[in-house]
């Protein structure tokens, strides 16, 4: 009879060859699922969601002061030992079965903090909203007088277009219906002004 290892997470039977990949994999499956949970209480008022939005914070720095989820800071929460019974790891006889569970507990911790960071990115772009449809690359007059040449460098939670105005870093936003494209050599590259040609670039 082949011996076997019993994996309770599984509902059956695994041989010995097999019990590492399986036990890891169940250890990723709880962790991504914990790592979700835990993001889903997540608050995050607007100016985080910004600033990770436009990449100037991390998640991670976000919320550096979070515990690990097999920290152990908390009596009642998640341990290694219940992560090894939940995963169908058995270690009766074992006199240290910590020494076993370190890549357990390595496959467990991955996949949870990948899933936390994927749950609060996606709980930014839910806040941001639907990102207008304009072309990034594309150079842009708006309204009014005085027309100025625009570059546009992101997007506002709300759905406006953050612009700054070429040769100057000053940022204004814009509704996507306000801009215009225009051509590259319309504009001036140093002062942004539409028909002054001053920069000295070929027109013809």
């Amino acid at each position: 009879m082949t011996d076997t290892h019993e994996n309770t997470s599984y509902g059956r039977s695994l041989p010995p060859e097999d019990a590492d990949d399986e036990t890891e994999q169940a250890a990723r499956k709880i962790g991504t699922e914990h790592g979700s949970a835990a993001a889903s209480w997540v608050e995050l008022d607007e100016q985080t969601a910004q600033a990770i939005d436009a990449g100037r914070l991390g998640v991670f720095e976000a919320f550096d002061g979070m515990s690990g989820p097999l920290s152990g800071e908390w009596a009642d929460g998640y341990s290694v030992e219940q992560l090894a019974f939940d995963c169908g790891v058995n270690d009766a006889g074992n006199d240290n079965p910590e020494a076993d569970w370190d890549d357990l507990a390595s496959a467990y911790e991955d996949a949870y903090w990948q899933a936390f960071e994927a749950e609060v990115e996606r709980k930014v772009e839910t806040l941001r909203g639907p990102v207008p449809k304009i072309d990034t690359s594309g150079t842009y007059v708006g309204p009014g007088p005085g027309k100025v040449a625009w570059r546009v460098v992101g997007f506002t939670f709300g759905g406006l277009v953050r612009a700054v105005m070429v040769g100057d870093d000053r940022e204004h936003t814009f509704d996507v219906d306000e801009l215009t494209q225009i051509d590259d050599d319309a504009y001036c590259a140093e002062c942004g002004q539409v028909g002054c040609t001053a920069d000295g670039r070929d027109r013809s």
